[in-house]
């Protein structure tokens, strides 16, 4: 940890903006903790800054790319734990986009929501036009819906798209189910009747929103894109369920039907995130990622993500892309892939190779699209400490940051700085089974610290009540950031905080 010479002048800036003398002693000793990280964690805070700025105003959208961390055991994972943390930072505006009917543990609860699996009668996929949008490689998200012509849905079922009652998006304000589903052109003769309903145990008879029945036909074939509105008001602690049939009205669904994705929103949020699961690979690295992106997914199913995942925002697209892989890297030797190609994927050089390749593949994506690369942001790390690989993962974040330094819109924050291999151990925060993996109570941990490191280099809210204020300035002093990534807390960042203090913002939730 280095700091520079300028702390007797940044105390006498703070003693000013705070009526005292001086703020609270800046010497630490010991490892760094959650609580008290190594204030160099958070590198290059300057490249994704602009995306956390964003949010405070508008909606935007963050991915994760990951391995089994991302949706562990189906009960938690980095989608739980990183999507608490952020939604709690900065807001959460609506659901993650979500494959219809998930497939295995795309059908798990994870994150206070989660769509049901195999409620329709599956007896394969459509064909022709439609079949294109099928994104079929493992660890993309998984799961559709299907019916064939003259197969039905019966009106009892009770599955669909399930949110907890205590989800952050606030089930109680105006809600709004989005659905995708294909039309299959004039003379078809498929319909569904969604509904927003209580979701089980509750009343199923309950509707939230009026039934409406939506017909697969259309006049040319395609994804056509529907909602339905439920307005604000109470919920029961059950919960709602968003279902494609009414049980009150004992209106079901009939094929020809396909639909790939939906999510719901909030219309009451007009700022903040929302999460979503791009890709999870269980025991792979870096390097399988890299070649899902570049050879297995095609640029018809990329774009059509991305235009979900973007498209209930209320600006330009804008997404960021967290990519949180170093547990599998170590054991894998193959060649990378990324823009060097054939190192061996298990270095720090093959590691950042492989990284490098999947951003490449991102931004390749996302510029056919017709989107802007300037709103395209990418968070490298923070993957956990282990026991016996603590030496190698902090290898790997010195290659992240050599990635950040070389690549626009890239912020790193290193696992290794964050805690400790002890402080997980003494916490209970890894799998009963191994550090591999992490307890629901480590996911939660570990996303809620990760953003408050996040925060704190941005100095935004640190206290978590979303307002900017003498609190957290005081904790910002307590954990203080390097904001320009020079590596070095020096009189730059003084003279960026010395601007912050007189911004006039101190009170407001727009950071500087």
């Amino acid at each position: 940890m280095v700091f520079g010479r300028a702390y007797g002048r940044r105390w006498w800036l703070v003693g000013a903006a705070l009526g005292t003398a001086a703020g609270p002693a800046l010497a630490r000793q010991g490892a760094p903790t959650l609580a008290d990280p190594n204030p160099l964690a958070v590198y290059r805070i300057d490249q994704v800054a602009p995306f956390l700025r964003a949010a405070a105003t508008r909606r935007v959208d963050l991915a994760i790319i990951g391995d089994s961390n991302v949706r562990f055991n189906t009960t938690s994972g980095h989608e739980d734990g990183m999507g608490r943390g952020f939604a709690q930072a900065l807001g959460l505006y609506a659901t993650r986009v979500d494959p219809v009917t998930g497939i295995n543990s795309w059908g798990a609860e994870i994150f206070l929501s989660q769509t049901t699996q195999n409620w329709f009668p599956w007896t394969g996929a459509p064909a022709g036009p439609a079949a294109v949008y099928m994104i079929v490689e493992a660890g993309f998200p998984g799961g559709y819906g299907y019916l064939a012509a003259g197969q039905t849905a019966s009106f009892s079922n009770n599955n669909g798209l399930g949110i907890d009652a205590a989800h952050p998006i606030d089930i109680t304000g105006p809600l709004r189910w989005h659905i995708t589903h294909y039309a299959f052109g004039p003379g078809a003769a498929g319909f569904f009747t969604p509904t927003i309903r209580e979701q089980w145990p509750g009343n199923a008879a309950h509707n939230y929103s009026a039934p409406v029945a939506f017909l697969t036909a259309g006049d040319v074939p395609g994804f056509v894109d529907v909602f339905v509105d439920a307005p604000a008001g109470a919920r029961t602690n059950d919960g709602v369920l968003c279902c494609l049939t009414d049980y009150a009205t004992g209106q079901g669904a009939a094929g020809p039907f396909f639909a790939q994705w939906y999510r719901v929103e909030n219309r009451a949020h007009t700022s903040g995130i929302a999460y979503s699961p791009l890709l999870y690979q269980g025991g792979r690295s870096a390097r399988n990622a890299c070649d899902s992106l570049l050879f297995v997914t095609t640029d018809v199913q990329m774009r059509e993500w991305l235009r979900q995942v973007t498209r209930l925002q209320n600006g330009a697209p804008t997404l960021m892309v967290q990519i949180l892989h170093g547990g599998n890297d170590l054991n894998d030797h193959l060649p990378s892939l990324g823009p060097v190609g054939g190192l061996d994927s298990s270095t720090p050089a093959g590691q950042e190779d492989n990284t490098r390749g999947i951003i490449g593949a991102l931004r390749a994506y996302w510029t056919q699209a017709g989107y802007d690369p300037a709103n395209l942001y990418f968070l490298l790390g923070p993957y956990h400490p282990q026991t016996d690989q603590v030496t190698e993962l902090a290898a790997y974040e010195d290659h992240w940051r050599l990635i950040a330094d070389t690549t626009p819109n890239v912020g790193v924050i290193a696992g290794t700085r964050l805690s400790t291999p002890e402080e997980f151990a003494a916490n209970f925060w890894y799998d009963f089974r191994g550090n591999a993996h992490l307890s629901v109570e480590g996911y939660h941990a570990w996303g809620t610290g990760a953003v408050t490191a996040l925060m704190r280099a941005m100095w935004l809210d640190v206290d978590g009540n979303r307002v900017i204020n003498i609190d957290d300035l005081y904790a910002w002093y307590a954990h203080p950031t390097d904001t320009d990534g020079n590596g070095v807390i020096d009189d730059a960042d003084e003279a960026f905080l010395e601007r912050w203090l007189r911004s006039g913002e101190v009170g407001s939730m727009a950071p500087r």
